[in-house]
């Protein structure tokens, strides 16, 4: 979790992915793999078991984070009767009674599409532009609690005047951005998206595990990840860091 600090300083080794080959793109092969996922009964940040979902050594990382934030938020769960929305619920539950800052509620009839969904709002439930389809375990559990962070304070991505600039002057903006959780490049883009969103108020950020959504795959024509989908007509492959996102969100 101390990588929250660090997701746009990755080592020139970083592009290479345990789970499955490189292209040249910076991304992954994807494989429909869920069934290993589905396996692990309890999963921490660093994807491993344990008898609790947040063992010792992260509930501690976590509270450092949580002193860091600001302003309280609200997380809204998009839920079905499928065990995955089971567990997103045991997830959000057991990260909002770690502390005050974090609030739960649950949507009543939802006509959210991909479910489930956890939706970052303010305090007075306004939406941030943030959220995650899926449950943000693996290699997501980082970028989500940054989200956390850049959606309460500015403690979160470190990004330069000029960057952030460059971010106000976007005009509106919708990004999906599609990950699996095994994916160890996917989380650069994600937190590069968020930030984004956290300071253009007409820029949203979704995060989708594919893994879970077979019609995205199949809309986006999805071989690899992170694939970024901007405003639902352009389609890009590879990570980037935010510098990298934002010119091509200029250049688009």
């Amino acid at each position: 979790l101390r990588a929250v600090f660090g997701l746009g300083k990755r080592s020139p080794s970083s592009g290479s992915d345990r789970n499955g080959p490189n292209n040249n793109s910076g991304s992954r092969r994807y494989y429909h793999q869920t069934q290993a996922n589905d396996k692990e009964e309890i999963i921490t940040g660093t994807g491993a078991k344990h008898k609790k979902l947040f063992d010792d050594k992260v509930t501690e990382q976590l509270d450092k984070v949580f002193e860091k934030m600001k302003k309280p938020l609200t997380l809204k769960l998009h839920l079905d009767k499928t065990p995955k929305s089971e567990e997103l619920r045991k997830f959000v539950t057991e990260l909002t009674v770690k502390t005050e800052k974090l609030n739960v509620t649950t949507a009543e009839n939802s006509e959210e599409q991909h479910k489930p969904f956890v939706e970052i709002l303010t305090a007075d439930v306004k939406k941030t532009g943030l959220g995650f389809h899926g449950v943000p375990t693996g290699h997501e559990f980082t970028p989500f609690i940054l989200g956390l962070l850049n959606a309460s304070s500015d403690s979160g991505l470190k990004i330069s005047a000029e960057t952030e600039q460059k971010i106000k002057s976007l005009p509106k903006t919708d990004m999906k951005i599609l990950v699996t959780l095994t994916c160890s490049m996917c989380p650069e883009l994600v937190a590069a998206a968020q930030k984004t969103a956290t300071i253009n108020e007409n820029i949203t950020a979704e995060v989708y595990d594919v893994s879970l959504f077979p019609d995205l795959r199949e809309k986006y024509k999805i071989m690899s990840v992170p694939c970024l989908v901007v405003n639902e007509n352009d389609v890009s492959f590879g990570k980037k860091d935010i510098d990298t996102l934002i010119d091509f969100l200029i250049n688009k």
